[in-house]
C-alpha cells in the first residue's frame, strides 16, 4: 500500500511558498504561519481540508479598491505541485476555522477511502516528523 509523503515539512519552507504565492497573486499575507487543520466554511460545510496545512490570514485588494480577507494555505501532504498553495476568500457570512496543531502535538492521518494506511506524525520544532 502507498504511503503519504510530506511535500512541505516545515514552517520555513511553507512561509517561502506562501510568500511566493502571495506575491504572484498580489496578496498581503500575515507573517505568522501555523500548522492547522482548515475548515474552510463552517456555514456551508464543516469538513476539513483533507490534510494538515501551513496557513495564515491574508488580504487581497479587489477591483473596487476594497480589501477582501482570506486564507493562504500550503498543503503539507500535497499529491501534486499544482495543488500545494491555495487562496480561500472569506465571503460575507462565511466562517472559517483553524484547528492549530501545536508544538509537540501528535496527529494521525486517516483515509476514508482506504487508499493509505493510518500514519502518525508529530509537529516538533516547526517540522512535521513521521512517528514509527
Amino acid at each position: 500500500m502507498n504511503l503519504r509523503k510530506i511535500s512541505v515539512s516545515n514552517v520555513e519552507k511553507a512561509r517561502g511558498l506562501i510568500n511566493a504565492f502571495a506575491k504572484a497573486h498580489k496578496l498581503k499575507a500575515e507573517a505568522e504561519v501555523k500548522l492547522v487543520w482548515i475548515y474552510p466554511d463552517l456555514v456551508e460545510n464543516d469538513a476539513a481540508i483533507g490534510c494538515p496545512c501551513f496557513a495564515c490570514d491574508c488580504q487581497k485588494k479587489v477591483n473596487s479598491g476594497k480589501t477582501e480577507n482570506g486564507i493562504v494555505y500550503v498543503k503539507a501532504f500535497a499529491s501534486q505541485n499544482a495543488n500545494v498553495a491555495k487562496f480561500i476568500p472569506l465571503k460575507k457570512g462565511m466562517v472559517s476555522f483553524f484547528e492549530e496543531i501545536t508544538e509537540g502535538e501528535e496527529f494521525s492521518l486517516k483515509d476514508k477511502q482506504n487508499r493509505f494506511p493510518v500514519q502518525n506524525y508529530q509537529f516538533v520544532h516547526g517540522e512535521i516528523v513521521e512517528k514509527p
